[in-house]
């Protein structure tokens, strides 16, 4: 018996289970970032014995079946419902009247938990997509999916994980990355940052938001924003409370945005939103 195996989201991606001592519920043909618990090893094996107990030769993977892309609203929140026996995905779009072409072409559905899959991050204000999608494996490529469009880009979004710093400007005070730490707690994400208290991050905001102000590092003003904390009740698990911070406008001139850290806290995701 193999303890256990999880299936797919509707809405994309997996449902997730973390178990203790760095165990988690295995997921499709493995990937790379369970390799802490041995998923892909553990999976090719049992199905190595299963063919094996048969006494039948293990046959190459199927390639996968064509995946469903769901409604796309905002160039940067693309989803769809994966395909049984892919590793990962190549996402195509256009615009009217021109060819199709590749924009990504090994997404993984498995990598963040229960969030959108795919963020256009090319995408142009002022212009109109159709998007398509195929799965892929080490046996080749699916068909095509249904194609969604034309979408038109009337507003973006930065979105930092916080997988790693690369999106970050500027790094103040002492920060850790955690992957498998407090995973359980955290509803299994596996990736988020904290840091000692007064450390910080400083980001660079996109340039068409940005007003004729000059660079400074050294000034910053404190930023309104509302709190919404989302708890979960008593429960065996000890979920941490979600809170998320936000703020409908940012002042005019502003080219930086420093988010400070407090003792103990934990940053899943950083998002900014803005339109032209």
């Amino acid at each position: 018996m193999l303890w256990s195996i999880r299936n797919r989201n509707r809405e994309g991606g997996f449902y997730h289970h973390y178990e203790y001592n760095n165990f988690e519920s295995y997921r499709g043909v493995g990937y790379s970032n369970g390799n802490m618990y041995d998923e892909k090893t553990v999976l090719d094996f049992v199905r190595q014995k299963a063919f094996q107990i048969d006494g039948q030769p293990v046959p190459p993977l199927p390639k996968p079946e064509k995946p469903l892309l769901l409604d796309i609203q905002n160039v940067s929140e693309i989803s769809w419902q994966g395909s049984a026996g892919a590793s990962s995905y190549i996402i195509e779009r256009r615009e009217e009247k021109s060819d199709w072409g590749v924009i990504a072409d090994s997404v993984d559905e498995s990598k963040y938990q229960y969030r959108p899959l795919f963020s256009d991050e090319t995408a142009e204000f002022g212009k109109a997509y159709r998007y398509r999608i195929k799965a892929k494996n080490e046996s080749g490529h699916s068909d095509y999916s249904n194609i969604v469009g034309p979408v038109e880009v009337t507003s973006k979004k930065v979105i930092d994980e916080l997988e790693d710093l690369n999106k970050v400007f500027k790094q103040e005070g002492e920060l850790q990355l955690l992957t498998f730490e407090d995973l359980r707690k955290a509803k299994e994400d596996r990736s988020r940052l904290t840091g000692k208290e007064g450390s910080a991050i400083i980001y660079r905001l996109p340039e068409v938001i940005q007003a004729l102000a000059g660079e400074n590092l050294d000034s910053f003003v404190e930023l309104k924003t509302e709190q919404k904390v989302f708890g979960f009740g008593n429960n065996e698990y000890g979920f941490f409370p979600a809170v998320r911070f936000s703020s409908d406008t940012l002042p005019l001139g502003i080219k930086f945005l420093k988010i400070i850290l407090t003792e103990g806290i934990q940053i899943s995701r950083i998002e900014f939103s803005y339109s032209k």
